[in-house]
């Protein structure tokens, strides 16, 4: 699977391969897509859930939607669900391939990848359903990338917690890091940025815990909290590429969904890409 770097390297490989043609700018002001999750307030760009579960039971996203103000094109739908133990968990999305738009790159009991239209990924996500099996600790991750130029994603993490006789139960868990304004430089909340050094918020943590920043799984930055949020910063982050950030607490093999930033000093001026110069 490519990650978020290597999808902004190949658009630009792409760009340059226009040459003298690439006579138009390319704006650069692209929003990132966000999840409504019914009972988390506003749509959100990352949030990381612990729900409980009922062995031999499903759980259904009913109400949950995928929102981009600006999306022009087909959006990439990833779902990964990672069973904890010797439980066969399944993910389906029902008549997925005989949807509008879509394009099916991968269906299996636990992977689903398409592309399709936003208006088709809104009206897929509420009929995911996941089925538990026996007692284990499940991890489902739901990401979707607009794969404009750059590409941002927003990201849910899920952890279920399957066991026989379990009540139903959901709250939000790991907080996602937040790009902080100051950090910015480009459109409010856009997490487009020609910041050299990133510092991001962490909530809901507590007085004595060791987080770990992660950039596309790797640690960059690790920090002990002295409150119940803390400020974490990336110091160098790689110039054009788009960073997906997350969080550990304590050195927990899991951590936060994702939270996607593209740095692209050097790349952009005033909102809009330079073409290459003729040969």
């Amino acid at each position: 699977m490519l990650t978020t770097t290597r999808r902004l390297a190949s658009s630009l490989a792409l760009l340059a391969l226009l040459g003298a043609s690439a006579a138009v700018a390319q704006p650069t002001l692209n929003v990132a897509p966000r999840i409504l999750v019914p009972g988390f307030g506003a749509p959100v760009r990352a949030l990381t859930l612990c729900r409980d579960v009922p062995a031999a039971s499903q759980v259904a996203f009913t109400g949950w939607s995928v929102l981009d103000p600006d999306a022009t094109g087909d959006v990439l739908v990833r779902i990964d669900l990672e069973p904890g133990g010797a439980g066969a968990s399944t993910i389906q999305i029902p008549n997925l391939a005989g949807r509008p738009g879509v394009t099916i790159i991968r269906v299996l009991p636990e992977r689903i990848r398409f592309t399709a239209p936003l208006s088709t990924a809104a009206a897929a996500l509420p009929d995911l359903v996941y089925n538990a099996t026996v007692a284990q600790l499940d991890v489902l991750d739901i990401g979707i990338d607009d794969q404009q130029l750059p590409p941002l994603t927003t990201d849910v993490r899920l952890f279920f917690n399957v066991a026989p006789g379990l009540p139903p139960a959901v709250a939000a868990c790991k907080p996602p890091p937040d790009l902080l304004p100051a950090s910015d430089t480009g459109v409010p909340d856009d997490d487009i940025t020609e910041a050299l050094s990133l510092d991001l918020a962490v909530s809901g943590v507590t007085i004595g815990d060791l987080v770990t920043l992660l950039d596309d799984d790797v640690p960059v930055a690790e920090q002990v909290a002295t409150a119940t949020t803390l400020t974490i910063t990336d110091p160098a982050p790689a110039v054009g590429a788009t960073h997906l950030y997350s969080v550990t607490v304590n050195g927990a093999v899991d951590g936060s969904a994702g939270w996607s930033v593209a740095v692209l000093n050097g790349l952009f001026v005033d909102g809009f890409e330079d073409p290459p110069p003729p040969p």
